[in-house]
């Protein structure tokens, strides 16, 4: 059955070799009851580490039943000691926390058996050693006869073929040892290998049937008191070890409840560190959500250095010619020839020629002309946008590419937002606009006003269809605001449009209507009041009125403008030279973006503060959700001092490595998640208490359009889940600084 060939352990001490077993051959069968004998010191307790696979030989050859255990790995080792191996300890080794039935149902955990099956056959082996009747006391209130016949039964749990007694009476009177070992007898006649260490030889010669003699780690002697009787038996049992779920989380529990006051002041350390992780979460989840919203619109502004942009006026030189003819109207010298010049270079400021010259410059790929239209669909305001051509919708920042129209699809797509501004604000089902047939009224082109005449005779009046509805999924007011404004078409469906109108349709002053007796005139008053169409669609925030990209102000004298919606994009592809973008400049006024340099400014710091707050946010969180981590860690390192008989009883008993860092991570994932639980109740009404209280002081909602603690659940969820998560998975380190202890000198420091 066991057969021990040429087997030596060497220990490396620090400046010299210790020879503890020497060239042993013997060969163990089932059914007899060997004492191995000898002087403290003499290679005798080795010897009976290496056949328990508690220690792997130096060199040497150990066969159980024909198999050589040379190459074993470690997860075999533990399976041999689970399946084939019942340690039996001189001080008993129980775990005090665990009742007498629970410490042999622990050994059972190990073998996959139900519930039933544990309770079953632990009882069955209490009622084997005399202790049914003292099944639910806990180590300290048995004496050591009881506690030896707990361990026995402990190491009879998974039936294995040999019982390995390291000075199982050491520590008990002689009449109690005289019952163990009657105890250990029976089991050898029961065809158990039954192997005792002993330095008692009365009680080998009266009890054993063979004794074997070690000196200086060598074989001295081995002779048989008694011969064994022949049985035929299977081979020994190799099942896979592994310890329950059930029975981790238990030795876990009983652990922080025996460690209270440790366990206590992790437990409150962690409540005030997970409420500031999840009002902290909170909080970056929303500026989070701020910087995706405003993402698009920040592209569309920082542009990249392959998008141009140009025109032949100025934001200054377009409000100076705005101002002048403004002045001419209100002192009543009309000039009509300057307003149609200006008509014009807004209408189409490049011609034919002059584009395909712009476009033949090396490096530029495309140049599209402006599409912009203020429009009225059942008197709610729109600014409709022409959308590029597909093959350049990356440069379309502001629209989802999974709802992008082919180049001529004719109908109009509408974000949910706007789609809302139709139906009703509160309404959940803005996609039911989709095929339904609208009247289009386009009121302006690239910010000219529509031509009296042309409005007159309804020229620019389409009937369309709303082909799309998709959603941007807006985080903030801000930017629900700017999705309210705006619908998009098509590229050719856009162009369309542009060509049913001539420089005649458009016009740069309004009129008031003059009755006489005898006529209907209309006198020109002055510039079309473009000053924000979209107000009546809008939430004000005090962000909008600072920022031009979502704002439209006034042409005027008075206030300063911006002609976004005159500019042509160019793209390159490549990043142009020096002399490239000179030559772009002859054409007309050349700009690296098509908006103001405020709006750039504006955008480019509400950007840089909102990854700024999330740079500093996070550093906090991560200190936060660090210090109690590695407190927690340290109350778990500084428990496995405590704990080294149960870890090395666990080990002995087939208890892989991964089993121990199970233990570990649940004694952490029960106190985050307990801490977790009391974390997440107070926190919202702290939460709803600071917000306030910021919103008083600061009127972010004013600014935002929303306050960035309000209540995001998704945010709130996972920042607990997050750090309870980190705080459980800490207890892996002390779990395996645990697993990698050895057995042997776990139980001796025990």
């Amino acid at each position: 059955m066991l057969e021990l060939k040429n087997l030596n352990k060497i220990y490396q001490m620090k400046k010299r070799h210790v020879h503890a077993v020497k060239n042993v051959n013997l060969t163990f069968e089932r059914g007899e009851f060997v004492s191995i004998l000898g002087l403290s010191g003499s290679g005798k307790t080795t010897l009976v580490s290496m056949l328990g696979g508690m220690e792997e030989p130096s060199y040497g050859d150990m066969i159980i039943d024909g198999i050589d255990t040379k190459d074993f790995s470690k997860s075999q080792w533990t399976d041999y000691r689970k399946n084939t191996i019942g340690f039996v300890f001189q001080d008993f080794n129980l775990i005090d926390h665990l009742s007498a039935i629970d410490n042999v149902k622990l050994a059972l955990s190990l073998s996959g058996k139900s519930e039933e099956e544990k309770e079953k056959r632990a009882e069955e082996l209490l009622n084997q050693v005399g202790m049914l009747a003292y099944k639910d006391k806990f180590p300290k209130r048995l004496s050591g006869g009881q506690q030896q016949r707990v361990a026995i039964a402990r190491a009879l749990a998974n039936n294995p073929e040999i019982i390995l007694a390291d000075e199982p009476t050491g520590a008990l009177d002689p009449d109690t040892a005289d019952q163990i070992l009657t105890l250990l007898q029976d089991l050898a006649k029961d065809n158990h290998l039954v192997i005792m260490v002993t330095h008692d030889k009365y009680l080998a010669n009266d009890y054993s049937s063979r004794i074997v003699k070690i000196d200086n780690g060598e074989v001295v002697s081995d002779y048989k008191i008694e011969e064994r009787k022949k049985v035929e038996l299977p081979a020994i049992k190799m099942d896979k070890s592994k310890l329950e779920i059930a029975a981790a989380f238990k030795i876990s529990k009983n652990n922080l409840k025996i460690r209270k006051r440790s366990s206590y002041f992790a437990f409150y350390s962690l409540i005030p560190a997970m409420i500031l992780v999840v009002i902290l979460g909170n909080f970056i989840f929303n500026l989070i959500s701020y910087k995706n919203d405003i993402a698009p619109i920040y592209n569309n502004i920082i542009n990249s250095d392959k998008v141009h942009y140009l025109t032949n006026l100025t934001d200054k030189e377009f409000e100076w010619d705005l101002k002048n003819i403004l002045i001419s109207i209100s002192k009543k010298r009309q000039d009509e020839e300057k307003v149609r010049d200006l008509e014009q270079k807004l209408f189409q400021p490049f011609s034919i020629d002059v584009l395909n010259e712009i476009r033949s410059i090396e490096g530029v790929v495309a140049v599209f002309e402006p599409n912009y239209y203020d429009v009225t669909i059942e008197g709610e305001h729109f600014i409709l946008v022409g959308l590029l051509p597909e093959a350049y919708k990356a440069y379309q920042y502001d629209f989802d590419f999974n709802y992008y129209p082919k180049d001529h699809e004719e109908g109009l797509i509408l974000s949910t937002e706007a789609a809302r501004v139709l139906l009703g604000k509160y309404n959940n089902h803005p996609e039911q606009l989709e095929g339904e047939h609208v009247d289009l009224v386009i009121d302006t082109f690239n910010s000219l006003p529509i031509h009296l005449n042309t409005k007159l005779e309804g020229k620019n009046v389409f009937n369309t269809q709303i082909i799309k509805v998709f959603d941007p999924k807006a985080k903030t007011t801000l930017m629900a605001n700017y999705y309210k404004g705006y619908i998009y078409a098509s590229y050719g469906y856009i162009n369309e449009i542009r060509n049913s109108f001539t420089v005649d349709d458009i016009s740069l002053i309004t009129y008031k209507e003059l009755k006489t007796d005898h006529e209907t005139r209309y006198i020109p008053v002055g510039t079309d009041n473009l000053s924000d169409l979209l107000a009546p669609l809008r939430t004000k925030t005090m962000l909008q009125d600072d920022m031009a990209m979502f704002t439209f102000k006034t042409y005027s004298a008075e206030v300063p403008s911006s002609n976004f919606m005159t500019k042509y994009k160019i793209i390159s592809d490549r990043v142009l030279n020096d002399e490239q973008l000179n030559k772009l400049k002859r054409y007309g006024h050349y700009e690296s973006s098509q908006y103001s340099d405020y709006a750039i400014y504006s955008a480019k710091e509400t950007y840089d503060y909102i990854e700024t707050l999330l740079k500093y946010s996070s550093i906090v969180v991560g200190i936060i959700v660090a210090l109690p981590s590695i407190l927690v860690a340290l109350i778990l390192y500084i428990s496995i001092i405590l704990r080294t008989k149960e870890i090395g009883v666990l080990k002995s008993i087939g208890a892989k490595s991964k089993d121990i860092v199970s233990i570990f991570t649940f004694e952490s994932g029960v106190l985050a998640v307990s801490a977790g639980i009391v974390a997440i109740i107070l926190s919202f009404p702290l939460l709803n208490y600071v917000r306030e209280r910021i919103e008083n002081l600061y009127h972010l909602t004013y600014y935002l359009g929303s306050n960035p603690l309000d209540n995001n659940y998704y945010a709130i969820g996972f920042s607990l889940l997050a750090i309870v998560g980190v705080i459980t998975m800490l207890g892996i380190l002390p779990g395996i600084k645990a697993s990698r202890l050895h057995p042997r000198v776990l139980l001796r420091k025990a």
